[in-house]
């Protein structure tokens, strides 16, 4: 007996209910993304689905706070810390999201 297995469709995949809006379209987009690639998208991936959006969320919010920092210090003395700090976030949190794509099968 052959076991047939369906491909998935991207409507068929649900976005967490914990996600925001935002996030829920850019789960979408990704499994959208993955199935066009041929990428097998099941339940087990949810969550590094999730991760990755997660990253993404986090480095743009990390990019705006920067660009306030930088534009609210123009003129001033910068807060060098703050800012290699916030830096330093982007950099980690941007590694994360490779991280997560690469073992989802995705390209970063």
């Amino acid at each position: 007996m052959q076991h047939e297995t369906t491909a998935a469709k991207p409507q068929d995949i649900r976005a967490p209910s914990s996600l925001s809006r935002a996030e829920k379209a850019a789960f979408k987009r990704v499994v959208r993304h993955m199935i066009e690639a041929g990428i097998e998208v099941n339940s087990g991936k949810t969550d590094a689905i999730c991760d990755l959006v997660a990253a993404r969320s986090r480095i743009s919010v990390l990019r705006a706070m920067l660009d306030a920092e930088v534009e609210a210090k123009s003129g001033f003395v910068v807060d060098k810390a703050r800012i290699l700090a916030l830096n330093t976030q982007i950099n980690a949190t941007t590694a994360l999201a490779h991280q997560v794509a690469d073992r989802l099968g995705l390209d970063a």
